[in-house]
């Protein structure tokens, strides 16, 4: 099997002169043409749909089909909720170009109370990570992890999705880095939230977070 190239032009093939890659691969995907799909690259008015052999006459026929038929409209993503409808983050690739940066979350918490550590973005961030590390910790403490929208119009401060829920904290206090290959990215003045639900007794609880993000350079 040799990969074969289609080539169509935006401008003239394409009803509305734009191409959705996610939807035209979805629209392949589940269509008739049995051959596999590659990708699709488009540059300038190319738009190249590559598949992993060449295309039998009535799979090219279906091909022309969905080509002059694609609207152009971008997926719409519906994020997974939790029980309460909160969005977990959804992650997806990141933006070429970005440098990697840490920050940090420091805070102490009481026990038999929920205590929250906030991280204010002071510019675009994506987010890839966290590790944590927790002095005093109780059996049955546990983080839940928070995306935060900013205070005042139009969001109020609502919490708009989750990356970390119910998440016990292990005997030794150490919450191993876990990191995403890709990523999810938000504007200044959104805030990571860390939310400590600290159990009745024992010594106040310190708490120590690190975010792996990504920042333009």
């Amino acid at each position: 099997m040799a990969a074969t190239k289609y080539t169509f032009s935006i401008s003239t093939d394409f009803p509305n002169q734009k191409v959705a890659s996610e939807r035209l691969t979805q629209e392949i995907q589940q269509s008739a043409i049995l051959t596999a799909l590659d990708r699709i690259d488009t540059s300038g008015d190319d738009c190249d749909v590559w598949f992993k052999d060449a295309l039998s006459a009535g799979d090219q026929t279906v091909l022309d089909g969905l080509v002059g038929a694609h609207s152009g409209d971008a997926l719409e993503v519906v994020p997974p909720t939790t029980d309460e409808g909160v969005n977990y983050v959804t992650i997806l690739p990141g933006k070429s170009g970005r440098m990697l940066i840490v920050e940090g979350i420091q805070f102490d918490a009481l026990a038999n109370a929920d205590t929250e550590g906030d991280l204010v973005l002071v510019a675009t961030r994506e987010l890839q990570g966290a590790s944590i590390e927790i002095a005093n910790r109780e059996k049955g403490d546990y983080i839940e992890l928070l995306v935060v929208a900013p205070d005042g119009p139009p969001y109020e401060g609502a919490v708009v999705g989750q990356f970390g829920k119910t998440v016990y904290i292990p005997p030794s206090g150490h919450i191993d880095p876990i990191t995403s290959e890709s990523t999810a990215s938000f504007p200044a003045g959104f805030k990571f939230r860390m939310v400590y639900h600290a159990v009745s007794g024992g010594a106040t609880r310190e708490v120590y977070v690190v975010l792996r993000m990504r920042r333009d350079v």
